[in-house]
């Protein structure tokens, strides 16, 4: 009997998150289809890109195949039951969140609208500038500077754990980013970039106000400074070095205001 032939849209998820059980599936899922169109079936493609959005309206895709041949539709029922499969979110650090930065005494009197003593941003969350590289880019952080009481007086200062959490990654990425701490801080993923060095390793534990390392900097050269930007995703733990550039969208995405976040979950 011959199988009906309907109109389908065929996910592609691309991207780094996308395990290697999730390509292999994809992988059969092209060869069921590609058999299916070529005996009269119509198949449309949608590419995906990696961001959680994305990967959402994905798997809402897929749910909604249907009317295939037995190759396609095993397939995809694998498929199905690999995308329900969604990780529990981290339970937020019941300490709160705190300034990377700064004195102890400066971190508790941290206000609202600014970070700790005279720790100032210089480059803030969306911030539209040419990079290092010299390419247009929008700032996915805050590039944390302490100029007071003499230029660089951040040099070299004390890193510290934003809250509690666990190390994803430490290490040192290019010449740009230089040393980088990863650190899993329940739903967010903190990226302390341009260190000097560091004092933490993969998989280690870290508890809020721990000293990770010491303020460096980007490049060949440059004005010392703390990168510092939250995820809440796993994009920085896929790929410490990650950087949407120009993308706006891609850092909304993958990017939250730190200022704004630390201020909405302090330490109680």
């Amino acid at each position: 009997m011959t199988e009906p032939k309907a109109a389908v849209t065929f996910i592609n998820i691309t991207g780094e998150d996308a395990s290697p059980t999730t390509h292999g599936l994809l992988d059969r899922l092209v060869i069921a289809l590609s058999a299916y169109a070529s005996d009269g079936g119509c198949v449309t493609i949608n590419r995906y890109d990696d961001s959680a959005v994305e990967l959402r309206e994905a798997k809402a895709e897929v749910f909604r195949l249907t009317g295939l041949n037995t190759q396609a539709n095993t397939t995809i029922a694998e498929l199905r039951a690999l995308l329900a499969q969604q990780p529990p979110t981290p339970p937020q650090p019941a300490g709160g969140f705190d300034a990377p930065v700064g004195t102890p005494e400066e971190r508790a009197a941290m206000t609202d609208l600014r970070w700790p003593g005279t720790w100032f941003d210089a480059n803030r969350y969306l911030n539209h500038y040419n990079d290092s590289a010299g390419n247009a880019a929008y700032h996915t952080g805050a590039d944390l500077n302490n100029n007071k009481p003499t230029w660089d007086s951040d040099k070299l200062a004390p890193v510290y754990a934003c809250a509690d959490g666990v190390v994803k990654y430490a290490g040192v990425v290019n010449n740009y980013w230089r040393s980088v701490v990863i650190i899993q801080h329940g739903s967010v993923v903190a990226r302390y970039a341009h260190l000097a060095d560091f004092t933490v390793s993969v998989g280690q534990a870290v508890v809020r106000g721990q000293q990770i390392g010491r303020v460096g900097f980007s490049g060949p050269a440059g004005p010392y400074h703390l990168h510092f930007d939250l995820s809440p995703t796993d994009a920085l733990i896929r790929s410490p070095g990650h950087w949407p550039g120009n993308d706006a969208a891609g850092v909304r995405a993958h990017y939250v205001d730190p200022l704004d976040f630390i201020r909405k979950n302090r330490p109680q």
